[in-house]
């Protein structure tokens, strides 16, 4: 019995004492945690013990130890660094490397509403352009560093002029009479790319006057505001994969772009600048041997209302003067641009704040381009499961501009007369000198430099653009994403034509004012779904629904034979010839789109995708 009773005792004490290697293997596990780059610590990385769910941080010099058992997972998050996991091993130090999110950009590229996916898992090509790429060439205008970087694109610029807008098509048109431009998507928002149509405005009462049928002066494509300083990526999608995303607003493409956001660790504060000087240095061929005239006999009146002076006259005389008038005509322009950026943030939230402005002068006189912009981001944790994220910008510029088409300087220089110095195109009462007799003003082409220095042009916009994400996941398979996304501004412009102007003299003047004011709200709900089986096959079903609503109103006003002929006012003109016109332009969309990924060993994929939409349109124009 006592022998019963020893080995009834001593079963506890057996079993404590088999239980002490596993309870051993619980040990404190240490190590630090550097950056891949360069090596150096990262402080305040958060290390996480998967199982118990024990959580601690590195100090100042990257180290941590934390409690946990061979074979746990210990994770390693921070922001601006990919998420890393490792097994804890049976006995040494765990150090840890961690890779900054912008080495992973190459291979991760964002599409549409703001979802980002690997290059792999695409089954259409992706072209990517880095930030760094555009803001390298100092251009005023960011669409124009695209020229030549990407295929099947192509850029147009109407001029070398400040402010000038630029087309962009991919793979050529899509539409005869419609907009093959492609849309363009900033932070998972679409902004407006469009510029005035001038037939919203009206015309001179002469139809011998200003007409705006044919396009006589640049308006600025809208995506020429954003600051290419601000730009982290700009990926390419082109016809079908836009179309499959975007419904019939990518028809003919999209154009995604990425700004820079604020990175953890200390403040940081950069600035750059840059000055630019162009110089016309080539001019086209034109003829300097014969005088004005007909059929060899010299006839200074000898015009064309097509196209100017008729040049067939006798040869001019060895000691005749000639003025290089075309030469002369174009200044040395001088461009200057400077950025400050200021960015900051922990493991929780960054921030980055950024302003710019361009100063632009151009190669032709009264011409330049102010610009101002002012951009902030940041983003924030709401818990272990959420985050909050949201940028805003506000772009004021200042465009002054010169006519453009037939009849205007350019055309009007190619054809001077040689023997004639275009500089001195005043009286000395100050009004406009002609070479042809007679009293009708309307009968010859502007001199080129009273076009410029007479007859002026100027737009001012102001623009506010902003979108709060907000991004959950309830689940290790399940991201929920809500963007919500505005697109504001306000144009004001004049086009003034002198009453002594050849398009200006038969209505004594003419002058159009107008107002655009554009409002577009939209909003996007997505859901992802990831999963994994048999660690090979990765299921991946994404689920979209958009919806949007743009106001467009152009208020314009036209007055004709002015009471002061340098003033520029509506109320320097008669009014029994002002008028007004209203446009107004309503369009509402709304879209479900669905996206589901199957892939195999990151090897083999199928993607099949599909989109519903509907849109209605209200075109309102009043006179």
């Amino acid at each position: 019995m006592r022998k019963i009773l020893r080995l009834f005792l001593a079963f506890p004490l057996l079993l404590l004492v088999l239980s002490k290697p596993a309870i051993a293997q619980e040990r404190t596990v240490s190590g630090t945690v550097t950056s891949s780059e360069d090596g150096t610590p990262i402080p305040g990385v958060t290390v996480t013990n998967s199982k118990s769910g024990i959580r601690v941080q590195t100090n100042d010099a990257g180290y941590y130890s934390i409690a946990a058992s061979t074979g746990q997972t210990l994770s390693y998050t921070f922001v601006g660094y990919v998420l890393q996991q490792q097994t804890v091993p049976a006995t040494g130090m765990l150090n840890i490397k961690l890779v900054s999110t912008d080495n992973e950009l190459e291979n991760v590229v964002v599409t549409g509403y703001g979802q980002k996916r690997n290059k792999r898992e695409l089954a259409y090509q992706t072209p990517t352009v880095s930030g760094e790429e555009l803001s390298s060439t100092r251009r005023d205008n960011f669409l124009n560093s695209l020229a030549g970087r990407v295929p099947g694109l192509t850029v147009t610029s109407t001029s070398g002029l400040p402010g000038a807008s630029a087309t962009i098509m991919l793979r050529g048109a899509t539409s005869i009479g419609g907009n093959n431009q492609p849309l363009f998507v900033v932070d998972g928002v679409p902004l407006d790319n469009g510029s005035m149509n001038q037939e919203d405005l009206i015309a001179a009462s002469n139809t011998n006057a200003v007409g705006f049928a044919n396009r006589n002066s640049d308006y600025t494509n809208r995506i020429a505001d954003i600051n290419p300083e601000d730009i982290e990526q700009v990926v390419i999608l082109k016809g079908p994969e836009a179309a499959a995303l975007y419904g019939s607003d990518g028809a003919s493409g999209a154009i995604i772009i990425t700004t820079k956001k604020g990175v953890s660790g200390k403040a940081r504060i950069s600035y750059d600048n840059s000055f630019r000087t162009d110089e016309v240095y080539r001019f086209p061929q034109i003829q300097t041997q014969f005088a004005r005239g007909i059929n060899g006999i010299y006839n200074p009146e000898a015009y064309s209302a097509t196209y100017g002076f008729r040049y067939f006259g006798p040869e001019y005389a060895e000691n005749a003067p000639q003025f290089d008038n075309l030469g002369n005509f174009f200044q040395n322009s001088f461009s200057q641009n400077h950025n400050l950026a200021i960015d900051a943030g922990n493991k929780d939230a960054s921030y980055r704040f950024s302003v710019s402005y361009l100063n632009s002068k151009g190669v032709v006189e009264n011409t330049g381009l102010k610009r101002m912009t002012f951009r902030l981001s940041a983003q924030t944790k709401l818990g272990e499961k959420m985050t909050m994220s949201s940028s805003w910008s506000y772009i004021s510029s200042n465009n002054d501009k010169v006519p453009k088409g037939a009849g205007t300087y350019y055309n009007n220089l190619i054809t001077y007369p040689r023997d004639i110095d275009a500089s001195n195109y005043q009286n000395a009462d100050g009004t406009r000198k002609v070479i042809k007799s007679g009293t009708n003003l309307a009968a010859e082409f502007d001199n080129p430099y009273w076009d410029v220095n007479k007859n002026k042009s100027n737009d001012e916009t102001q623009r506010l653009t902003g979108n709060v994400n907000f991004s959950a996941d309830p689940v290790k398979w399940l991201n929920l994403t809500t963007i919500i996304g505005i697109d504001h501004y306000v144009t004001e412009g004049f086009y003034m034509t002198h009453p002594q102007s050849r398009y200006g003299f038969a209505t004594k003047g003419f002058l159009s004012t107008y107002e655009q004011n554009y409002n577009n709200l939209n909003g996007v709900a997505r859901a992802t779904f990831k999963k994994t089986f048999a660690k090979k096959f990765v299921n991946t079903l994404s689920t979209s629904f958009y919806i949007e609503s743009s106001k467009r109103n152009v208020n314009s006003q036209r007055g004709e034979q002015f009471f002061e002929p340098d003033f520029i006012s509506i109320n320097n003109t008669a009014p029994l010839t002002q008028s007004a016109k209203l446009v107004r332009t309503e369009i509402r969309k709304i879209r479900a789109f669905a996206n589901y990924t199957l892939g195999y060993n990151n090897i083999l994929y199928i993607t099949l995708s599909g989109i519903r939409e509907g849109c209605f349109n209200t075109y309102i124009k009043v006179l």
